[in-house]
């Protein structure tokens, strides 16, 4: 697909995209004070690290999956030279294509979110003991959570409530943006991809089978019900990256922190440097 998309559009994409924190490219980077802090404290905070430079990895994918996203649809509606039906066809293809690919991401990207809280805190075998409990197999069951993000926070609310950490993971999970996004995601990957609207006739998988007193018959018609137009994918994926990547820099900035006060660390973002004091 080549696409040249005229200033003014490039321009206002642009202005649509969510922002990433580039200060993890220095914040995560290992350094003598987390050796010096993991070996004399038994810890995995250099793990930690790696999970979180992950999550910031994979948001920078998500974004630019975004960006492709938004051009795709914007240049087969406004300035692509085909007949009107196949723009408005390859619109919603190119638009739904990519923005699929940004919710497979940002789900990806809050496993990573786990990942560091565990290491970071050195809660993980206080972790494992607490998922071995009755009580939390009960509770996990009945909610049907089995992702390590969603286990991490049931255990984080429970245990740590009034962590900062805490607090920037459930305004993750209370987002109703990110909340459509995952559901967007778990249909995507457990049953059939939610239907987009313009892509032709598709069907869900319920049976088109009904029957009554003295008839069984199957229907026939134009296909099932559309789940979302490609607008509203798109809408709610740039959403949930956008508070994604506030989660993610929140995350940074407790990390900063204690690199300063436990580490002893002064970090120069402007020429990617950290110096550790020496104890």
């Amino acid at each position: 697909m080549g696409i040249n998309l005229s200033n003014e559009n490039q321009e206002r994409i642009q202005a649509k995209l969510p922002v990433i924190d580039d200060k993890f490219l220095v914040a995560t980077s290992f350094g003598f004070g987390v050796a010096t802090y993991d070996i004399n404290n038994n810890t995995s905070l250099h793990i930690s690290l790696v999970c979180l430079y992950d999550a910031f990895r994979r948001l920078e994918m998500a974004r630019t999956a975004l960006h492709r996203s938004y051009e795709g649809f914007v240049w087969y509606k406004e300035e692509s030279k085909q007949s009107r039906a196949s723009r408005d066809f390859w619109a919603v293809r190119e638009g739904k294509f990519y923005a699929d690919y940004v919710v497979l991401l940002l789900y990806a990207t809050a496993e990573d979110f786990a990942a560091f809280i565990l290491h970071f805190l050195g809660i993980e075998d206080e972790f494992s003991n607490w998922l071995k409990e009755d009580s939390t197999v009960r509770k996990l069951e009945k909610k049907r959570i089995s992702s390590l993000q969603a286990q991490v926070g049931v255990f984080m609310e429970e245990n740590y409530k009034t962590h900062k950490i805490t607090q920037s993971i459930l305004s993750l999970r209370d987002d109703k943006f990110w909340n459509k996004a995952m559901n967007y995601r778990n249909t995507w990957v457990h049953e059939k991809p939610p239907i987009i609207e313009g892509l032709g006739y598709e069907y869900n998988r319920k049976t088109r089978l009904a029957s009554g007193e003295g008839y069984r018959g199957f229907s026939f018609g134009s296909g099932s019900s559309a789940n979302f137009n490609v607008e509203e994918l798109m809408e709610f994926a740039n959403k949930a990256t956008e508070i994604c990547a506030k989660v993610a820099s929140e995350l940074l900035e407790v990390l900063i922190e204690k690199r300063a006060t436990e580490l002893g660390e002064t970090i120069d973002f402007e020429n990617g440097q950290i110096s550790a004091e020496l104890f």
